[in-house]
């Protein structure tokens, strides 16, 4: 099992408070290595312990259904902290939704050949892809997305809704799984026989195994 974050514990706890706003400036402040991203910080009152992304699971699913903006703060907190930052590209249909997030490469989806024809040529190789709320009729195949992923150095992060998010979970089995809210019924289908999370969460949490439990952690909501 991975271990994605310095826990000081490995006993169950509650979900963290939502009140506290966290950051973009807080996280970067832990130094990520180059390959890192951030999602979040798990809030403590002994002060954040960071959920970070490392280069050896290249690809991150997230999904929710009651927190849409979450995932938009979900994706916006790892192209932000994202330490090589000027390689990363945000692949969405919203751009005005990234205008504040510089220097990055802001593509819609139809333009993302551009980006498949460059790495395949190596002329361009990203070190994170966030695919913003994909939807299937993108026609990003998860073969694609695999492809991307295979190349040493690249990092794809896909943030989209429960019911597609259980056919990517499907097609791309070794993803690491992250989910807000999501319907009872769809927990089968994204997380096969992992125990449903035990706690309601908020807007801007989400959730993630770490070795035998789940980790409930805030993602920033402001830069």
């Amino acid at each position: 099992m991975f271990n994605i974050v310095k826990t000081r514990s490995q006993a169950p706890t509650a979900p963290p408070s939502a009140t506290k706003k966290l950051g973009t400036r807080e996280l970067i402040k832990q130094k990520p290595n180059p390959g890192d991203y951030f999602l979040g910080a798990e809030i403590s009152e002994g002060g954040l312990i960071p959920v970070v992304i490392r280069p050896k699971y290249p690809i991150a699913l997230a999904t929710a259904e009651q927190n849409p903006g979450g995932l938009l703060a979900l994706a916006r907190t790892a192209a932000t902290t994202a330490r090589e930052s000027k390689q990363s590209v945000i692949v969405t249909q919203n751009p005005q939704e990234w205008w504040d997030i510089e220097p990055r490469s802001v593509l819609l989806p139809d333009q993302f050949a551009l980006v498949a024809n460059a790495t395949k040529n190596n002329d361009v190789r990203p070190s994170l892809i966030v695919l913003d709320r994909l939807q299937p009729q993108w026609g990003i195949r998860p073969e694609l997305i695999l492809t991307f992923a295979a190349k040493p150095g690249v990092s794809v992060l896909i943030t989209t809704a429960p019911e597609y998010a259980a056919l990517l979970a499907h097609s791309i089995q070794s993803a690491l799984i992250i989910v807000g809210n999501i319907p009872a019924h769809l927990y089968p289908k994204i997380l096969c026989n992992t125990p449903p999370i035990p706690h309601h969460l908020a807007p801007d949490q989400f959730a993630v195994r770490n070795r035998s439990r789940w980790l409930i952690f805030s993602t920033a909501t402001q830069l």
